[in-house]
């Protein structure tokens, strides 16, 4: 039995399709501010875009801080650019 196989064309089409979805994300809060919540997580003597997390902090906050974080940035656009956390 012979598998029908997609045209390699049509195959490249829908993952640069799937790409864009991916990465042209733009952020749940475009206004550059994060919550009120988030301050306790920030160390301003390391700067404003370092978060720090220690033991005894609930796992649901930090994965917020995290998701809110990386909702933020793009693969593309962040690397170089002050749009990045630590």
């Amino acid at each position: 039995m012979k598998i029908p196989y997609a045209p390699q064309g049509l195959l490249l089409l829908l993952g640069l399709q799937a790409s864009l979805l991916l990465f042209s994300r733009e952020p749940e809060n475009p206004s550059g501010q994060f919550p009120e919540s988030f301050k306790e997580f920030n160390v301003p003597s390391l700067g404003e875009n370092v978060f720090v997390f220690d033991p005894s902090m609930k796992m649901k906050d930090i994965q917020t801080v995290i998701d809110s974080v990386f909702s933020r940035q793009s693969a593309r656009r962040s690397e170089f650019s002050e749009n990045r956390y630590a």
